[in-house]
């Protein structure tokens, strides 16, 4: 496992289950535009918020 998938478990695991999914307008809008589920998405941003690097990586995961 990579540095970064250990980082990414470490979020995920370090992420409150009642927390809502907020994302960025910038990250959203690539997202729909790309027919992506966004709420999957685990956001690496301040207080888990799903940021442009977030949808990027789950778009280049999808394809």
């Amino acid at each position: 496992m990579s540095d970064f998938d250990e980082w990414m478990q470490e979020k995920i695991a370090a992420r409150p289950e009642q927390q809502h999914n907020q994302i960025s307008p910038l990250a959203k809008r690539i997202a729909l535009e790309n027919k992506l589920e966004w709420e999957k998405i685990v956001g690496t941003g301040e207080n888990g918020l799903i940021i442009e690097r977030d949808v990027m990586l789950a778009l280049s995961k999808k394809l």
